[in-house]
């Protein structure tokens, strides 16, 4: 890309956005570069929308949907990078298709500034790679694709996010929502970390060796909040800084221990299995914390 599209109406058609002057096409692939790039879906209202090139990759820069009444958009060997961020410019939901590689760190950017509704994005695409997915503002993120090998790490929320085009913030009007919809779609052995002002819900009895981290409401009894109506199997699981050995916790065992207003009591539990390299530390730490005491034992005699 050698000119971002406009606000005013260019999108990735435009021919003036790319080095070689013509709109995407097969047989080449295509990059947009640097925080001051937007690649704009086409506008106007249609079905569906699909990028010409063989592949295109977003290095800290923005993929757009601005198609109007929503659209599914289709991009084959779509690469986010180094802060690349996917965002919705308009009010209605928009689909990704196709195929998604995370590498290094990548946003979905929900909400624009001045919007007063949520901002949605829909993504069936099958998404790999182990990067970093921060997900900021207002909106809901649905993944509907089934088979993700994706093994990097899904961040819900924050305070003071940079991304490409900016530093936001989420706030109790600005909440952050992850939905993993379909069977597989969080990836494999991935790990998601909630943090203020998010929300959480899994559709499948999800299992991951990865890690389930939920930081301190800081004060708000609403400001994370993760749906438990699954049977849920994670390596680890941290909640405001607390640790939680083996085993399996419902929402009464959640309550007991002080954490009821980070969930809702929908019939679900999740079970910590430590990874089996953990189990064989522990194990072994075990063992030389009681070989020490027999040879302390020996020398006291």
């Amino acid at each position: 890309m050698v000119q971002s599209n406009s606000a005013s109406g260019s999108s990735w058609l435009n021919t003036a956005s790319w080095s070689n002057a013509a709109a995407p096409s097969a047989g080449n692939t295509y990059f947009v570069t640097g925080t001051t790039f937007t690649v704009r879906s086409p506008q106007s209202a249609a079905a569906s929308y699909t990028f010409g090139g063989d592949s295109l990759t977003v290095n800290n820069a923005r993929l757009l949907f601005a198609t109007l009444g929503g659209s599914n958009i289709t991009v084959n060997n779509l690469t986010l990078t180094n802060g690349g961020m996917l965002s919705n410019g308009t009010t209605a939901t928009q689909v990704l298709q196709g195929t998604l590689a995370i590498n290094g760190s990548a946003f979905v950017r929900l909400h624009t500034v001045g919007a007063e509704t949520g901002r949605n994005i829909t993504i069936a695409s099958q998404i790999s790679g182990n990067g970093s997915v921060g997900l900021i503002q207002k909106g809901t993120l649905s993944l509907t694709g089934v088979g993700n090998t994706f093994n990097g790490t899904w961040t819900v929320g924050g305070i003071g996010v940079t991304i490409p085009d900016g530093t936001y913030s989420n706030s109790s009007s600005l909440i952050s929502s992850l939905v993993g919809s379909s069977a597989g779609s969080l990836g494999v052995d991935s790990n998601v970390t909630l943090n203020i002002w998010s929300r959480f819900d899994v559709n499948y009895d999800w299992s991951t060796a990865g890690a389930l981290t939920l930081a301190s409401n800081g004060g708000s009894a609403t400001a994370i909040i993760m749906t438990l109506d699954q049977n849920i199997t994670v390596g680890a699981l941290t909640v405001a800084g607390f640790s939680f050995g083996s085993g399996t916790y419902d929402y009464n065992a959640l309550s007991t221990l002080g954490y009821a207003d980070y969930f809702t009591n929908n019939g679900g539990s999740i079970t910590v299995v430590p990874e089996p390299h953990s189990v064989a530390l522990l194990a072994l730490g075990s063992v030389g914390v009681m070989l020490w005491g027999r040879r302390l034992r020996n020398r006291l005699g």
